[in-house]
């Protein structure tokens, strides 16, 4: 089953990319999409021809969360469900409301990825980093939403639908007293910064979406920048090291002794990243993903924003860790 399960998984991993392909652009892009990512050395790499480890299935999960959030994305629109703004917790609670009633599809689909991610979360306890590129891609389009006048209250319930569901599924296996993961590092204590910041930001741009937008940035930079702060005093009196943790990835992406000696936490050679995707197709997504974010903004469409975000913030992980080729 170690064997086999890999060429499962892997194979498995076409369906959804193609889905997104296809559901974003065209048949034609679903199709090509397909082809790529079964011949992607990145990819045959974790099959049974070459390392058989868990990744395959990882990947597969990852993208079918990805998939759905898409969806939910797709659907939630920036839509004013709820009149009259407030910072009363009163007005979020009639706002998740009237998002449950009227975006029923997105709420659906946020769900689904947030227990596709719980599955990653029970065979890998890095499964946070697909979520904290979904946090970072919602902090991105809060802000252009706050830009636009756009209310960001169907974004944010549909977000904690889907963050509350990856939290809540594998909470108790990783509270299991043998293992320790709760609190962990590199396990699940990055999941309550996620869905608190993920609480706190949406909160701010909901409750304040009708003020300035200035005066809507100010008060969340005061609030995130206090906490911030606070981590750093902790830090600093050696009493938590929530700084390095938040900024670190888990220590992923910092040049400590220990992952100093792991391969796989190394920046790649350039040579062996580029190869990975193939040169010509990996400066084409890189590109593409600028146009996408663009056109996204510009034309409101949540779903191309976040694929061009997607990207770059992969692109990223890949060139400073050779564990997210």
């Amino acid at each position: 089953s170690v064997a086999s399960l890999p060429v499962i998984y892997g194979t498995l991993t076409v369906l959804p990319m193609a889905a997104i392909g296809r559901r974003f652009f065209s048949k034609g892009t679903g199709a090509v999409v397909a082809w790529l990512i079964a011949l992607m050395p990145g990819h045959v790499s974790k099959s049974t021809f070459a390392m058989a480890d868990h990744d395959a299935f990882v990947i597969l999960f990852l993208t079918l969360g990805f998939y759905f959030w898409l969806k939910a994305v797709d659907a939630a629109s920036s839509d004013k469900l709820v009149a009259n703004s407030s910072w009363r917790p009163s007005y979020f609670f009639k706002g998740v409301k009237a998002t449950f009633e009227q975006r029923p599809t997105a709420i659906s689909n946020a769900i689904l990825a947030g227990f596709a991610f719980a599955t990653v979360a029970l065979g890998w306890k890095g499964f946070v980093y697909g979520l904290a590129i979904l946090y970072a891609a919602f902090f991105t389009q809060v802000l252009l939403n706050m830009f636009r006048r756009r209310d960001s209250m169907p974004l944010t319930v549909a977000a904690l639908a889907m963050m509350v569901s990856a939290f809540l599924l594998p909470l108790p296996f990783y509270a299991h007293m043998e293992l320790k993961l709760v609190w962990d590092a590199s396990g699940f204590q990055p999941m309550f910064y996620i869905l608190g910041f993920t609480i706190a930001l949406g909160w701010v741009a909901s409750s304040y979406r009708d003020k300035p937008w200035l005066l809507v940035l100010g008060s969340g930079a005061v609030l995130f920048g206090g906490i911030l702060v606070l981590l750093r005093a902790l830090q600093e009196l050696d009493i938590y090291n929530g700084w390095d943790i938040l900024f670190t990835g888990g220590f992923y992406f910092s040049k400590n002794k220990i992952f100093g000696t792991i391969g796989e936490a190394q920046a790649p050679s350039r040579g062996i990243l580029f190869a990975s995707y193939g040169p010509i197709v990996s400066l084409i997504a890189i590109g593409y993903a600028f146009a996408l974010l663009w056109r996204g903004t510009r034309e409101d469409k949540q779903g191309h924003a976040l694929l061009g975000l997607w990207v770059l913030i992969a692109a990223y992980m890949a060139w400073t860790a050779g564990r997210f080729i």
